[in-house]
């Protein structure tokens, strides 16, 4: 008979903590889905609470309220006041700090770790030095094409003003996450980085091949400023010669946006901009490719993913290929516009021969499907939180 005080004691589950902006229970958002993919492979190998911290907006009142617990852990919500200067938002708040560890179930020293998705809201807390702290860089550094319009480098200067002073912050935290290629590669060498891919909301299991159609689509929320800043140098400096040429052709702007802008965008010929579309599936099926001709932005523009994973051939700027340059490659899952001129003769060729690129739209569907999924994913955090985690947890 053994004695059972001898016998080993297992050891407990590891204890996270997620700071998020944006709540990680619905996923209806691109950032809500990376949030809430977080917060799903953290809670298979961990008890994580969350902890929603965001930025006053509007008349709402600054608080910390503890919400009904979800799955897994507690929920915290805290709305500060918004920051005036790009540097407050850095910077830890002891008073805030404290009144959110009161209605946390723990101590921040008591985590085994702290995962921050996005920088600015981690950062708010006065973080223990003795926990290590994981940080997911999505949206790192603000980009712009050479193609951009002149117009855009003063906020560009001010976005890498506010670079500069992330950067500067970066010290304070372990190992961190990034969405992008490119990101990954300015990362590495200030801090232990892995690149966590974004995922598509959509992996339909089958696709229509490449229809023989003469509509071309473009996705995304078109009140984003990027997104709105593609569609108007799209109209201005390409559509207008594609469709001299090809008088059929037809360009589908789906996605939300002031009324005004959508009336706007419609007035051009062959141009449709009915705001919201119920079902995208279909726009994906009766179209012969997807446009992505973003010139500013961060990230790596997961509306290509979609659009590839819907078995569709996508033309992109140099902006968005340098955000997947070790993944996918251009003439190969992609078809890249370096200029208007060349976006012109890709648009026209896609117009006039669609189903020749259904080589290219199936090998961008087998890239997508083996290396932006839910599970890889999954794996790549499971991975860095073993990392992390104190050894008698791991």
């Amino acid at each position: 008979m053994s004695d059972a005080a001898s016998d080993p004691i297992p050891p407990r589950r590891p204890r996270v903590l997620l700071v998020s902006p944006v709540s990680p229970l619905s996923g209806r958002s691109g950032s809500e889905q990376r949030s809430h993919l977080l917060w799903q492979a953290l809670s298979t190998h961990a008890d994580c609470d969350l902890l929603q911290l965001e930025e006053a907006a509007g008349d709402a009142q600054p608080l910390v309220e503890r919400l009904p617990d979800v799955p897994g852990g507690a929920l915290v919500r805290a709305v500060l006041r918004a920051h005036r200067w790009p540097w407050q938002r850095l910077k830890p708040q002891p008073a805030w700090t404290a009144r959110i560890e009161a209605a946390l179930p723990r101590r921040l020293a008591d985590y085994d770790l702290i995962v921050g998705r996005y920088l600015w809201p981690v950062s708010q807390l006065s973080l223990p030095p003795e926990v290590r702290v994981v940080v997911d860089l999505d949206d790192w550094r603000y980009r712009r094409d050479p193609l951009a319009p002149a117009s855009g480098w003063a906020k560009l200067a001010r976005k890498r003003f506010a670079n500069l002073l992330a950067g500067r912050e970066l010290h304070r935290f372990a190992a961190a996450f990034a969405v992008s290629d490119l990101d990954v590669s300015e990362l590495q060498g200030r801090l232990p980085v892995q690149w966590l891919p974004n995922v598509p909301a959509q992996l339909p299991s089958e696709v229509t091949p490449v229809p023989a159609s003469r509509q071309l689509l473009f996705v995304g929320s078109l009140w984003y400023a990027p997104n709105a800043e593609a569609v108007d140098w799209l109209l201005q400096q390409v559509w207008p010669r594609v469709i001299a040429r090809v008088p059929q052709a037809r360009l589908l702007l789906a996605g939300t946006a002031p009324k005004a802008q959508l009336r706007a965008w419609s007035a051009h010929a062959g141009v449709q901009a009915p705001g919201f579309v119920d079902d995208l599936a279909a726009a994906y099926a009766g179209s012969c490719g997807v446009l992505a001709p973003l010139l500013s932005g961060a990230g790596s523009n997961i509306k290509v993913l979609e659009a590839m994973a819907h078995g569709r051939p996508c033309v992109v700027t140099r902006l968005v290929h340098s955000a997947f340059a070790d993944h996918l490659s251009p003439g190969q899952h992609y078809l890249l516009g370096r200029s208007a001129d060349e976006f012109v003769e890709l648009l026209i060729g896609l117009l006039e021969r669609p189903q020749a690129q259904q080589a290219l739209a199936t090998a961008a569907r087998g890239q997508v499907q083996a290396l932006f999924t839910p599970q890889v994913f999954a794996e790549v955090v499971a991975g860095l939180v073993r990392q992390m985690l104190p050894a008698a947890v791991r």
